[in-house]
């Protein structure tokens, strides 16, 4: 696991799955991030720069100072379609990438 220095404006690489084989170009997601669930920093679809020759993985930019000291937690939280979900026909869908680094004082 990597160890980032706190104040250290780093990026991580996070990889977004289809889901209901829809994939994460053709949805609204975004990235919170945290080392408290307290705290978290979101961070939007639209921050995030795409990796090249992939067509699921994505590095997300942030500010260490952001997020504070400890484990660092990722939520991709997606906003699938679905015509089920009669309000707004989207269902919200979480995935949890825990210890993806590690920030340190």
């Amino acid at each position: 696991m990597e160890e980032l220095i706190l104040g250290t404006e780093a990026k991580v690489r996070i990889e977004i799955k289809p889901i209901s084989g829809v994939s994460a170009d053709e949805f609204e997601w975004s990235v919170e991030l945290y080392t408290n669930p307290k705290k978290r920093l979101t961070i939007s679809k639209y921050e995030c720069s795409p990796i090249e020759d992939t067509d699921r993985e994505y590095f997300v930019p942030f500010d260490t100072a952001k997020v504070g000291v400890g484990e660092l937690t990722a939520e991709i939280v997606a906003l699938v379609p679905d015509p089920i979900f009669k309000d707004d026909e989207l269902r919200t869908e979480r995935v949890r990438i825990e210890s993806i680094a590690t920030i340190i004082p």
